[in-house]
């Protein structure tokens, strides 16, 4: 990975103007709600209007092509697959990517709703994603604040190379590994916690968390919604725990913040980079209660209205 540089940033045009150094670029997410900054070579997007392509974790590994640098908006491991698919470095686990693609889309909270496949000798591909998470945990990368270009190739070389290991030796009986596996279901359990302890409210159907952690998987048996607001980075998310026919998060996202928010129809997020509060995330709430319920009187009828 040496030869190949990469770069993250919270705007799109800083971002532009880096990969423009280069004579051969790709792009990996590198989405910004509608915005999107293109590669030379290779862009690899699925957010927005872009969401009929497929997660970039789900390509093959792609013939060398002689990129000198990728850009990406964020990292988590559907943006990782695809830059080790780049680079053509990606273990073939395809159970383990295509879990990975279908929870990027439908949220962490749907993974009990796969019929995964347990190897007769191995680890289980939940274990694995725990495990990457637990480890994605303690390994942070976030663009800068201030939307400047942060070279994280480094960064890049040691995930891939956490996550070949994990993949690769998940069929062997090896202590390191197994050390792995542990440190991920017991981050798992851990996160069982956050239930308790992200909970600020739950009014007409929306949850609002609050967490420096990841909190919109977790849904109350009659939420129609979560709003999770970060308080380490001053992100707001919204989600939905089944897709609402008419409504997209990433849609109402831009209605509120404008043309660089935006996501899924059931999962989107605030502009990257651009700090909120909790009484933001309360504000919002009460916007979006309001929207489902209009929608939810449309789909009943003028004779009810």
């Amino acid at each position: 990975m040496n030869t190949v540089r990469i770069f993250i940033s919270s705007n799109p045009s800083n971002l532009s103007a880096k990969l423009a150094e280069f004579s051969s670029t790709a792009t990996v997410e590198a989405e910004y709600g509608d915005v999107l900054v293109s590669g030379s070579v290779l862009t690899l997007a699925h957010h927005g209007a872009r969401s009929g392509r497929p997660c970039p974790c789900e390509m093959d590994n792609f013939p060398e092509m002689g990129i000198e640098a990728i850009g990406l908006s964020h990292f988590d491991l559907d943006t990782l697959g695809g830059v080790m698919a780049i680079l053509g470095i990606k273990p073939m686990e395809w159970e383990f990517w295509q879990t990975a693609a279908f929870i990027d889309i439908q949220g962490p909270h749907k993974l009990g709703t796969l019929a995964l496949t347990t190897p007769t000798v191995g680890v289980g591909t939940e274990d694995l994603l725990n495990a990457f998470w637990a480890w994605s945990e303690d390994n942070r990368l976030f663009p800068p604040r201030d939307g400047s270009v942060l070279d994280c190739t480094e960064f890049f070389t040691k995930a891939a190379k956490f996550l070949q290991y994990l993949l690769k030796n998940r069929r062997l009986d090896e202590e390191g590994h197994k050390a792995i596996i542990e440190a991920g279901r017991e981050w798992a359990a851990i996160k069982a916690a956050l239930d308790t302890d992200s909970f600020v409210s739950h009014d007409h159907e929306i949850t609002i968390r609050q967490s420096a952690e990841f909190v919109n998987h977790l849904y109350r048996p009659d939420s129609q919604a979560v709003v999770g607001f970060n308080s380490g980075t001053g992100a707001i998310t919204v989600s939905v725990p089944d897709i609402i026919p008419g409504f997209s998060c990433g849609e109402f996202l831009k209605a509120q913040y404008g043309p660089l928010a935006g996501g899924h129809a059931g999962i989107g997020g605030t502009p990257r980079g651009t700090v909120y509060s909790i009484e933001d995330a309360k504000a919002l709430a009460l916007v979006l209660a309001q929207d489902l319920n209009n929608l939810r009187m449309e789909d009943l009828g003028p004779e009810v209205r």
